[in-house]
């Protein structure tokens, strides 16, 4: 009986640090946070969010640093950001950003939604 104590209290441990981890994680930043789960409504509201935040005339600087700060990998070569959303079941989401510049300033910004 000793030795079941032994092999449950490390699990119910780990267990437990796990969902506190879960649990105290920092939530995802505001441009990202709360998207529709029907890929279509996504895809919508991405664009809609993408072209707010980063209207016509935004420094390049400022498009980039808040969207490294919100976790996107940004290929500066490509104009373009991307970030990988998890999804129940296995499933990934691609959120992309693509941009146009003109003396660095953004000409035109598009959210692109990749769905599973």
């Amino acid at each position: 009986m000793k030795r079941r104590y032994g092999i449950l209290i490390p699990v119910v441990a780990v267990g437990l640090g796990m969902l506190t981890g879960f649990l105290m994680a920092p939530g995802e930043s505001a441009i990202v946070a709360g998207l529709p789960s029907d890929p279509d409504q996504m895809a919508m509201e991405w664009n809609d969010r993408v072209r707010v935040a980063f209207p016509n005339g935004t420094p390049v600087a400022t498009l980039v640093g808040q969207l490294q700060a919100a976790k996107f990998t940004v290929a500066d070569n490509q104009l373009s950001a991307s970030r990988r959303r998890r999804e129940l079941f296995g499933c990934a989401n691609f959120l992309l950003v693509r941009w146009s510049a003109d003396s660095d300033k953004v000409k035109q910004v598009e959210g692109v939604v990749l769905a599973c």
